[in-house]
């Protein structure tokens, strides 16, 4: 099963258990299968090839620089 999988069923699982249902177990198996589907999620988006990829896909000018924008007021560099 991949990452991506596995994190589509967390958050089925998540909504199935949230939403219908006010029970104390439901709301701790909800909030526990929420906070694992972000952490998978977060592997799943941070996984070498898929940051390859998107360092690929970014324009060159696109490195979180300020290079060619004027300083906001108040501000010296």
């Amino acid at each position: 099963m991949s990452l991506r999988h596995l994190t589509l069923i967390l958050f089925v699982l998540t909504l199935a258990l949230m939403l219908p249902f006010e029970l104390t177990i439901t709301r701790l198996l909800g909030v526990a299968s929420m906070v694992a589907f972000v952490v998978v999620g977060l592997f799943w988006i941070a996984t070498p090839s898929n940051l390859e990829r998107l360092d690929e896909d970014a324009p060159a000018g696109d490195a979180g620089d300020a290079g060619d924008q004027p300083p906001a007021p108040g501000v010296t560099r």
